[in-house]
């Protein structure tokens, strides 16, 4: 979601201000990019967590002795189609969606599965499902943060509702940086002012 959507507009914009600099992005596993800082391979990085799994990242992080800091919660959004019944709802449930299928992207080796005991379509990758999605044969449940700048939300086809289920304890993805310099360098700041902006504004380019 970061390098394929938010990172690109992010260097586009920061390469307006800063263009003598050279960027290298670089998509990473979470482990793979602590230990790039670690070793002073890259100078900072962002990675994302459910908000039920992130101790042991933390305690990594504290032990390596690097600096992080907490720059979103994305809560979870239902994605139906806006021919569903349920796309005029204000929150959805698993109990409101409880007849119709949960697809799955077998790729992304979703959380939900573990927490559902509906019917589950796997379709092969995120394309594959929104096509599904958009012939209304059921329904998605992602982090907010992976539908940004989504062109099928954008031309009103799909919709995100939010979900709520207290089987996942309102369960959130957090999107963390990190990096090792006790001071940013000012274009460093700049770089991630500029992302975190996105992050909040995803329309903020265009105005």
């Amino acid at each position: 979601i970061l390098c394929n959507n938010i990172l690109p507009d992010t260097v586009s914009l920061f390469n307006q201000s800063y263009p003598h600099i050279d960027i290298d992005v670089r998509e990473e596993y979470e482990t793979d990019i602590i230990n790039a800082i670690f070793h002073n391979k890259a100078d900072f990085g962002f990675f994302s967590k459910s908000s039920n799994t992130h101790a042991d990242t933390i305690a990594m992080l504290n032990h390596n002795h690097l600096n992080y800091r907490l720059l979103l919660k994305s809560s979870l959004v239902a994605i139906v189609s806006t021919k569903s019944p349920f796309a005029s709802y204000e929150v959805l449930t698993p109990q409101d969606l409880h007849s119709v299928p949960l697809i799955l992207d077998k790729k992304a080796k979703p959380f939900m599965y573990a927490h559902t005991t509906q019917n589950v379509i796997f379709a092969h990758d995120r394309e594959a499902r929104t096509k599904m999605i958009l012939k209304n044969q059921g329904y998605c449940v992602v982090p907010s943060l992976e539908m940004y700048n989504d062109y099928y939300i954008q031309e009103g086809l799909l919709t995100a509702i939010p979900y709520t289920d207290t089987a996942l304890n309102d369960q959130t993805i957090e999107l963390w940086l990190v990096y090792s310099k006790d001071t940013l360098e000012l274009y460093e700041q700049d770089f991630i002012d500029t992302f975190y902006s996105l992050l909040v504004n995803p329309n903020g380019r265009d105005e």
